[in-house]
């Protein structure tokens, strides 16, 4: 199963054709004047609210059809708490999920939901907005799944975001051979990364979610990747308050949390010797 997972990544075809597409290095008002240019009339008022809305990282690779697609579903969210939908790309089946507020377990409930229909996710996009707390998710799926099959998921998948409740995957037991876990506090100012090899195996994203879900972390940011059979993944995380995980112990407990998920034996970082 081969699959990534980036916060940059975009791709769903649409209609649109957008001029040029700007860098966040140039600057958020050329990103404004350039959504300004490529949006449809009815999406102009969405514009300066969603550059500050949502985090920069989503416009380092500007597409105009995926965006205005995007701020499609977000203006909804004005009207609908909750949507998801299917779509299509040339390659890739693909769920869609919006929520107008941002809730601990969303992400656990999703990849659950997929875990117990046995569904591989290639890619995704997650991002999460910092004035709003919207969430706008997109999972990039096989294209060979059976649309009954899809729609089926994305049924169970909106009911599991609606109530709260979903069925707990049957999974085959986790891989942790070849595990590397690293927790650190000084790539980001703002939020403690964690960064994490490992074989691919089903259920990958579940096990890892259900421990952040129990270590009260929330997820902000993700990259995932697998080559050669290997998974690549970083995550940024913060605590229910908002911020790093800063105490010793509570980045301890979470690197002896995921260890335990995936059956590997914990050992508890070095102590420098007394000067």
């Amino acid at each position: 199963m081969n699959r990534s997972i980036s916060l940059l990544e975009h791709g769903v075809p649409g209609r649109l054709q957008a001029p040029a597409s700007p860098s966040p290095a140039d600057g958020m008002e050329r990103v404004v004047r350039f959504l300004k240019l490529s949006l449809p009339p009815e999406l102009q008022s969405l514009v300066e609210h969603q550059v500050a809305n949502l985090p920069p990282l989503y416009f380092r690779n500007l597409d105009g059809r995926s965006i205005e697609e995007d701020f499609g579903l977000l203006r909804r969210l004005e009207a609908e708490p909750l949507i998801v939908l299917l779509a299509q790309s040339d390659r890739h089946a693909i769920l869609k999920v919006a929520m107008r507020r941002n809730e601990p377990r969303i992400f656990l409930r999703v990849v659950g939901t997929m875990a117990r229909n046995r569904l591989g996710i290639e890619r995704a996009s997650i991002f999460i907005g910092r004035r709003d707390s919207a969430v706008l998710e997109h999972f990039y799926l096989s294209k060979s799944i059976p649309p009954g099959t899809l729609q089926k998921v994305a049924d169970e998948v909106r009911e599991a975001l609606s109530t709260g409740r979903f069925h707990e995957p049957d999974l085959p037991p986790p891989v942790g051979r070849g595990m590397f876990v690293v927790v650190d506090n000084q790539i980001s100012p703002a939020d403690t990364v964690l960064v994490i090899t490992a074989e691919d195996q089903t259920g990958f994203l579940y096990r890892l979610s259900r421990v952040f879900s129990e270590s009260n972390c929330r997820l902000i940011d993700a990259k995932i990747n697998t080559v050669n059979n290997k998974i690549q993944d970083s995550f940024h995380l913060v605590n229910s308050e908002g911020g790093k995980l800063r105490a010793p112990q509570e980045v301890e407990d979470l690197r002896r949390q995921i260890c335990q998920a995936f059956g590997v034996a914990y050992q508890a970082p070095r102590q420098a010797p007394a000067p």
